[in-house]
């Protein structure tokens, strides 16, 4: 029975892990992109390659949406904090 609870804790972890870095990733992508593309366009930065790529600032504040998520939930969820904390270095990583 032990091994059986062993088994099932973790897998519970490693969900939980799989889930917090999906709904980080789903913060970068729905506000974080969004925000970062109505600055550039209101800016009016609308050459192709700059819309293309993220600058230092914008893969910054990128980054820091996911970081803020997790750190309101690392006393409560804190498996769901560290996938949030994951999908955060996913995003910083360069686009090309």
């Amino acid at each position: 029975m032990t091994n059986s609870g062993a088994r099932r804790t973790a897998i519970q972890t490693v969900w939980q892990v799989f889930v917090g870095c999906l709904l980080g990733l789903f913060v970068v992508q729905l506000f974080g992109i969004f925000f970062v593309r109505f600055a550039q366009i209101a800016r009016g930065q609308m050459n192709l390659q700059h819309l293309l790529g993220f600058s230092v600032r914008e893969r910054l504040f990128l980054i820091s949406l996911p970081t803020v998520a997790a750190a309101m939930l690392v006393r409560k969820r804190p498996f769901i904090a560290l996938g949030m904390l994951l999908s955060a270095a996913l995003a910083w990583l360069p686009d090309n």
